[in-house]
């Protein structure tokens, strides 16, 4: 939830929290409707890059708003077998892992 806060912002804010990695460089890189005609939710998409050394906290969230977070950190080619296998469900990474594969490996 943006609660009034920029969507790049947020997003900061959350990789840190949840993975535990500072990253500066982010691109936004679309905003899509979670399920038209039945939420008005809206998803801003970023992709950015890390290093190890942008580690900067273990991450996994936040306790006390009962996240408990595992950071899973795939190759590209395992993550990419395992969206083609049907292993990936959830919709916001199937979404960024095609469009890494259509614009950033293929550089389209």
């Amino acid at each position: 939830m943006l609660e009034g806060v920029d969507p790049l912002e947020r997003i900061r804010a959350e990789v840190r929290e949840e993975t535990g990695y500072a990253v500066d460089h982010l691109r936004h890189v679309m905003t899509l409707f979670a399920s038209p005609g039945t939420l008005t939710e809206r998803v801003h998409y970023f992709v950015g890059e890390y290093r190890p050394a942008d580690r900067c906290d273990a991450g996994g969230g936040k306790e006390d708003e009962g996240e408990d977070i595992e950071v899973l950190e795939l190759g590209f080619d395992d993550a990419f077998d395992r969206l083609a296998r049907g292993e990936i469900v959830d919709v916001k990474t199937v979404v960024l892992l095609q469009y890494l594969q259509l614009h950033i490996i293929k550089g389209g």
